[in-house]
C-alpha cells in the first residue's frame, strides 16, 4: 500500500444552489427600494433640521415673515405644549426684538420651536423672560411620569 492519500475517491462537494434570475432581480429591486427610502428619510430629517435652524436665525434677526406653529418646552419634570396663535405671535415678536446682550441666572429649559412652512429647531434656553412677562392664559402643561425622565 501506498502512503499517499487518494482524494479522487472522495465525493465532490455539491454545487451551491443559485436563486432563479427572477428572484434575484426581485431581491435586488427590494433592496434598492429600501435603500432609497432610508436615504429619502435621512435627507428629509436633515433638511427639516437645517430649515429650522435657518428660520430661527431669521427670527432672531427680526424677519417678520417667519411664524411659529407650536412651542414645546421641557423643564423641571413638566412638559408644555403651546399652539395658541396669540401666544406664539407674542413670543415671535419678543424674539424678533430681543436684547442682544447675554443675561445671567435663571432656569434652563429645552425648547422645540416648530415653524410655519416647515422646520423644527430644538435648543436650550435660559431666562425665558418673554414668557414670564406674558399675561396670557395658561398653556397646555402636564407633569411627566417618572418613567419619562
Amino acid at each position: 500500500m501506498s502512503d499517499v492519500l487518494d482524494y479522487s475517491t472522495l465525493p465532490r462537494p455539491a454545487e451551491p444552489r443559485r436563486l432563479p434570475p427572477k428572484v434575484r432581480r426581485a431581491l435586488l429591486f427590494g433592496l434598492g427600494v429600501v435603500a432609497l427610502i432610508v436615504v429619502s428619510v435621512a435627507l428629509f430629517l436633515y433638511r427639516r433640521a437645517a430649515l429650522g435652524e435657518q428660520k430661527m436665525t431669521q427670527l432672531l434677526n427680526g424677519d417678520t415673515n417667519v411664524s411659529l406653529l407650536s412651542l414645546d418646552i421641557h423643564y423641571q419634570q413638566r412638559d408644555v405644549h403651546c399652539t395658541d396663535k396669540q401666544v406664539l405671535d407674542y413670543l415671535a415678536s419678543a424674539i424678533r426684538t430681543h436684547s442682544k446682550r447675554e443675561g445671567s441666572g435663571g432656569a434652563m429649559y429645552e425648547a422645540t420651536f416648530t415653524f410655519g412652512g416647515g422646520g423644527v429647531f430644538t435648543t436650550i434656553i435660559g431666562r425665558f423672560d418673554a414668557a414670564s412677562r406674558c399675561q396670557c392664559r395658561p398653556m397646555h402643561s402636564k407633569r411627566r411620569s417618572p418613567a419619562m425622565m
